[in-house]
């Protein structure tokens, strides 16, 4: 069975896991008060989450991607 892997890498740190779920739509869509705290683990409020997002990106529209890997 051929798999998608997601890999990390962070200077010689090299993290693989493979993709066994995929969600994209709006941010309001992939991020959610279920799962925010596994997309921005520092994040207490789905707000907070939401706000790193913004500054991150600079904007909340638009196509978002989440990947769930094991």
């Amino acid at each position: 069975m051929l798999c998608d892997v997601a890999v990390f890498q962070c200077g010689r740190n090299i993290i693989r896991g493979i993709i066994v779920k995929r969600e994209e739509g709006s941010l309001r869509d992939v991020l959610r008060e279920d799962n925010y705290k596994n997309i921005i683990p520092s994040a207490n409020t789905l707000e907070e989450a939401i706000n790193y997002i913004k500054k991150l990106y600079g904007t909340t529209e638009g196509v978002f991607t989440a990947y769930y890997s094991e």
